[in-house]
């Protein structure tokens, strides 16, 4: 629970040091970087929410859900730490994790008995 996102970047900022043409995280599936299973994490990391607790209003625009936005988008433009958008890479996200060329691979839980 002592693991920040800031850990996280640091982490593959010396993955990617050591290991050239190596992304450090890759995401998965079909769905592409814009899936919300992919950022709602971000949001909720800076203290948002997707939704209202009575799920009737957006709360996106809130300042923490903006700044778990924005630390996402950072990854790829402050960062470089993502897997590029649009890689034609065959298999996607999982294709570069299993090739090891992506340190880690980032989806959803039902996922990961895949790779064990």
């Amino acid at each position: 629970d002592d693991w920040s996102w800031d850990d996280l970047i640091s982490a593959c900022q010396t993955i990617q040091e050591a290991n050239e043409n190596v992304d450090c995280i890759s995401i998965g599936g079909s769905s592409g970087w814009d899936w919300w299973a992919y950022f709602i994490p971000w949001i909720v990391g800076y203290g948002g929410k997707p939704v209202s607790d009575d799920f009737k209003t957006s709360t996106f625009s809130s300042p923490e859900s903006l700044a778990g936005i924005q630390a996402y988008v950072d990854l790829w433009t402050q960062y470089d730490v993502m897997m590029p958008l649009g890689a034609d890479i065959p298999g996607g996200g999982q294709g570069c994790f299993e090739s090891q060329n992506c340190a880690t691979f980032f989806h959803i839980p039902g996922f990961m008995k895949t790779f064990r």
